[in-house]
Formats: C-alpha cells, sequence, structure tokens
C-alpha cells in the first residue's frame, strides 16, 4: 500500500510541477496546508477524495491522472482494488472475463493488466 501512495504522490508532483505551482501556491488554492501537499507528495498520506476533487480542478486534470499507474500490474481483484475504486465517478471494474465490446467502445481510457490482455487475446486468437 506504501507503494500506491508514493505513485499517487508522484503523479500529484508531476501534474503540480507541469502546471507551474509551488507546494504552497498549490495548498493555498485547494486550501489545506503547505505540509499537507508534502506529504501526499512523498507518499506519507493518502488524499481524501474531496481533496483529489479539489486539486484536479485546480490542476485541470481528471481525477484518474492521480491513479494512472502505467506500471501497475494487477494479476486479480482484490478487495483492496474494489474498495478503492467504488467511489470513483465514471469508473467501473470489471474482470477481464467480464468485458464485452461495448465495454471496450464506450470507453475514453482503458486501465487493463498484463493478465486480463493475455484472457482478452485467448477470445480473439
Amino acid at each position: 500500500m506504501d507503494n500506491i501512495k508514493k505513485k499517487i504522490g508522484n503523479n500529484l508532483k508531476r501534474l503540480r510541477l507541469e502546471k507551474g505551482f509551488k507546494q504552497s501556491e498549490l495548498a493555498e488554492i485547494v486550501g489545506v496546508e503547505d505540509k499537507t501537499i508534502s506529504r501526499i507528495e512523498v507518499g506519507g498520506n493518502y488524499p481524501s477524495m474531496d481533496l483529489l476533487v479539489r486539486l484536479a480542478e485546480a490542476l485541470n486534470c481528471e481525477l484518474v491522472d492521480f491513479v494512472n499507474f502505467s506500471d501497475k500490474v494487477v494479476e486479480s481483484l482484490n478487495e483492496n482494488i474494489v474498495l478503492a475504486t467504488r467511489n470513483l465517478p465514471n469508473v467501473i471494474l470489471l474482470e477481464a472475463s467480464e468485458i464485452n465490446t461495448y465495454d471496450v467502445i464506450s470507453s475514453d481510457v482503458m486501465v487493463v493488466t498484463s493478465e486480463a490482455i493475455k484472457q482478452i487475446e485467448e477470445v480473439l486468437v
């Protein structure tokens, strides 16, 4: 779990720097103390969903940008993944065996694990 905190923090820092904000400037915009932004960026704290929404608005990005881990590989759904995604708007969590054509063509963004790709390839071949 600490690794996920660090990845969220890294994404926040990247997005903040891309927009040219100092930690103190971003903190003031979203209504938190400087140390709150610092703690999140170093992987010390998880941001609340409310804070993530305010950060996304301030940084003009999507919520998914904070949890988009290109190196994240999950072999199977576990309770932590289900709990972490259940309150995210516009996020549908499906196992590879549940995906259909509509899900694929109607998605703006898909995060697919290596295991899911293997299962999809088996169906297509």
